[in-house]
């Protein structure tokens, strides 16, 4: 052994890494939103009818009642801006699966829209097989105005730093039938280092927990002669305007996906967090409500059932609408793989719809750190061409790590206690 490569052994710090459990979830807020575990068992709202962005708030001024139909445009009170209400699900774009509504990745990322300082609208409506009480709980970004069934229901005046998901809980009286819930939020950053558009929501009772008989659509009455059709869709992005604002920005990819990605060895969307095979109660772990089909028309109190082809392996279709199970290991193939399969809805009298859907399953995303068997901590690597060896050769560096067996690289220490790191990387 020469005595450069003993220099770069000598740099080497080894250490085996033992996984017995592993699940996925990107963090996408960064220093903004808490992506906590909240009480009950209440789904969070994840399918709305969004419109903007707005220079001033819209249903302040309107004089006649919102209606929010997908595709359709709707324009301010002073008829200077307009704007098409779109079907808007986070999970079609976003792989950060804790019920996050990223309305600033929708528009300003996706469109290239800016929202600083402007006003979005997002709606959506539930049936209630009867009249109640519920809780609305909220939590949003900037400021803003919650609105059910035209009537105001709550507000938030004071911008927060950070999201809680817990938010807060506003008390709603529903009326039996279509409810119309509609949120008006306005993008305002707490400081120059905070820039953040988007909200939790959900409908519980006083504990948090599910309310029996709910059905939530993003259509909700507003279908033609009252058919009964199902509702789930894709997003409406212009592919040829973003395409051309993203030419040298590979990172952004275009969602030209139906449905949200599965990734094997991954729940579906839906996120649990357990240590040891029990739940983990603590206020910091993940969670996410289960993907679920929306449907419109006919008489609400929909089941649901696969009426061809079939889900990713691993996967089950609950009778209420929702996607259960854990995707297999080798479901995504040699790369990923398609699964087409359609889903029939049935009303309370029987009627029936039909709507083809496909879910892509791609390789677990962390596969490549899972597999890792042992790791190389490298202490200011960048240094050593300056410091030690004019003559260093990262390329050989990395390969004799590779030959040692080892798969990831950590490079130490920080700058200072309050800048970024160093993350893990592939050799």
């Amino acid at each position: 052994m020469n005595n450069r490569l003993r220099k770069i052994l000598t740099c080497i710090s080894a250490t085996a890494i033992v996984f017995t459990s592993v699940v996925t979830n990107d963090a996408l807020f960064g220093p903004h939103a808490n992506a906590a575990r909240t009480n009950g068992t209440a789904p969070y709202m994840n399918q709305w009818a969004v419109s903007g962005p707005f220079t001033n708030p819209v249903p302040d001024q309107s004089q006649q009642a919102i209606i929010p139909v997908i595709g359709e445009t709707f324009a301010d009170p002073n008829s200077t801006e307009t704007s098409t209400w779109q079907y808007f699900d986070d999970r079609i774009f976003n792989r950060n699966y804790d019920d996050y509504n990223d309305l600033m990745g929708y528009f300003d990322v996706k469109q290239g829209q800016d929202t600083l300082n402007k006003w979005v609208m997002a709606a959506t409506y539930v049936y209630s097989p009867t009249a109640q009480t519920v809780q609305w709980q909220v939590a949003g970004s900037g400021v803003y105005k919650l609105f059910a069934n035209d009537i105001l229901s709550g507000q938030q005046t004071q911008i927060p730093v950070r999201l809680n998901k817990t938010g807060t809980r506003y008390t709603v009286n529903l009326k039996q039938g279509w409810n119309e819930l509609f949120i008006e939020i306005q993008h305002k950053n707490p400081n120059a280092n905070r820039n953040f558009l988007g909200f939790y929501a959900r409908l519980s009772d006083n504990d948090g927990n599910q309310i029996s008989g709910l059905t939530y659509s993003v259509t909700g009455p507003n279908v033609t002669n009252n058919q009964l059709n199902i509702v789930t869709q894709g997003l409406a992005i212009d592919k040829k305007a973003f395409d051309a604002r993203n030419a040298n920005v590979p990172a952004n990819d275009y969602p030209s996906n139906t449905l949200p990605y599965a990734y094997d060895e991954n729940p579906y969307v839906w996120m649990v967090g357990k240590i040891d095979g029990n739940l983990n109660t603590s206020s910091d772990a993940p969670q996410a409500s289960p993907f679920a089909f929306q449907a419109a028309g006919g008489n609400p109190g929909y089941t649901w059932e696969i009426a061809d082809g079939q889900l990713p392996p691993g996967l089950t279709l609950a009778e209420g609408g929702h996607i259960e199970g854990m995707v297999s290991d080798g479901a995504h193939g040699t790369s990923q793989k398609d699964y087409t399969f359609t889903v029939k809805a049935t009303d309370a009298q029987g009627s029936t719809a039909t709507k083809q859907f496909t879910i892509t399953v791609k390789e677990n995303p962390v596969d490549w750190f899972i597999q890792g068997k042992m790791a190389a901590l490298s202490h200011v690597t960048c240094t050593y061409p300056n410091l030690y060896d004019p003559n260093f050769n990262y390329d050989e560096w990395a390969q004799t790590a590779k030959e040692m067996g080892m798969t990831m690289l950590r490079q130490s220490p920080y700058k200072t206690p309050f800048t970024t790191g160093r993350h893990p990387t592939q050799t």
